[in-house]
């Protein structure tokens, strides 16, 4: 079997040193639909520096400019299993919701999510994921509350004057 638990019998606890890597390479997908037009070319629009010195900006702009959110299905291989391993992975290929590892893979902040294996399929580090979304967030509420102050100071100056 190709799995740890069931669907009826979930492990209770799993301990890691690093985290689950999920893969995410198209090619292991189909029924791809993005959810919002997606550039015709990735490269023109990423901007990779050659430091590698990541700032919750860069977390941000990843979030807003290089991620193309998609649904989708895994394909599935079922040869030679049994039918009741068959029906558990076809219960468990529900639609998804996610990303296309090659289309952040060369980005400043994919550099750091997506690995490849030996043989080249792409997947992502998912402890890192929660990292970057915090990041971002964090940064949008800087960027936020430093535009309600300004908004204030200009206020404050038209109604002193």
């Amino acid at each position: 079997t190709r799995y740890v638990g069931t669907a009826a019998h979930r492990w209770q606890a799993l301990y890691c040193v690093s985290s689950p890597n999920v893969s995410s390479d198209a090619r292991m997908k189909e029924n791809v639909k993005y959810m919002y037009d997606k550039p015709e070319i990735l490269n023109e629009l990423t901007d990779v520096r050659d430091n590698d010195e990541i700032t919750t900006k860069d977390l941000l702009d990843f979030v807003l400019n290089d991620l193309y959110m998609v649904t989708f299905d895994y394909k599935q291989n079922t040869e030679g299993m049994e039918e009741d391993e068959v029906q558990q992975v076809t219960a468990m290929n529900n639609r998804q919701i996610g990303f296309i590892a090659q289309d952040i893979e060369n980005t400043k902040v994919g550099k750091y999510l997506v690995t490849k294996d030996d043989e080249g399929i792409l997947s992502y580090e998912s402890s890192n994921w929660p990292s970057i979304i915090a990041g971002a967030l964090q940064q949008e509420i800087r960027d936020r509350q430093a535009a309600d102050k300004e908004l204030m100071d200009m206020l404050n100056s038209i109604i002193n004057e």
